[in-house]
């Protein structure tokens, strides 16, 4: 917390193009406390650098892990886009969000990066869950419903266009639009993880939730009343 009000907010946040990058590490650090927390009986080993470093890091799971870089990952690309949507405002009051500072067009090569580490990242999803043979149907589901809708997502990265019309207030359509899939992303892959874990059943049911998150969202893009506000 110390490091997201102190570093982030009052320094990074005005002085540094790669603010949302390291912000986003703090702001990625809840799953990793949250499980820390609910274990309860962690203790730090001071004996050696590596049974320091054993006692830090090994939480009994991969998956809090996995959450950590899974935020990580989504942080870059999600401010970018709404930073691409609203570049303006954030020129006008002076904080140097990537766009202001590289242009889009860079903005956007390093959003592509980000998304094709999220796609590598949900591969290993049913790894990170632990417990799934590669042979059982919960590892499938579970890994290509992760992987999917990464893949969802992505390509709303991916279809960003610097060079489309602007709307009336100078913004990007297809920015705004994946900026507004992303927060459907982030839920729906942590929905995903919370249903796996409770078998079979419960992978199939995220997969349905994706299923009809993504269907109910496409379709609503396409609606002439989905048209992104001037």
């Amino acid at each position: 917390m110390l490091f997201y009000v102190f570093i982030y907010t009052i320094w990074l946040k005005r002085t540094s193009v790669q603010n949302i990058v390291i912000g986003g590490l703090a702001g990625a650090t809840p799953p990793v406390i949250g499980w820390a927390t609910a274990v309860g009986d962690l203790t730090i080993n001071l004996d050696s650098v590596e049974d320091f470093a054993n006692s830090i890091f090994d939480l009994g799971s991969l998956m809090p892990w996995y959450l950590l870089l899974l935020i990580f990952l989504w942080t870059p690309p999600h401010f970018w886009a709404l930073a691409l949507y609203r570049s303006e405002e954030y020129n006008s009051v002076g904080i140097p969000m990537m766009p202001g500072v590289k242009g889009a067009r860079r903005t956007l090569i390093e959003m592509k990066v980000y998304s094709i580490f999220l796609l590598i990242l949900a591969v290993f999803a049913p790894i990170a869950m632990g417990g799934m043979d590669r042979y059982d149907t919960i590892y499938h589901v579970f890994g290509w419903t992760s992987i999917i809708v990464t893949l969802w997502y992505a390509r709303t990265v991916f279809m960003i266009d610097t060079n489309e019309p602007r709307t009336a207030s100078g913004r990007i359509p297809t920015a705004a639009r994946s900026f507004f899939v992303s927060m459907i992303y982030l839920a729906l892959m942590f929905a995903i993880v919370v249903t796996a874990s409770a078998g079979l059943q419960g992978s199939i049911l995220g997969a349905v939730l994706a299923a009809t998150m993504i269907a109910r969202d496409e379709w609503n893009s396409k609606a002439p009343s989905s048209q992104i506000s001037a």
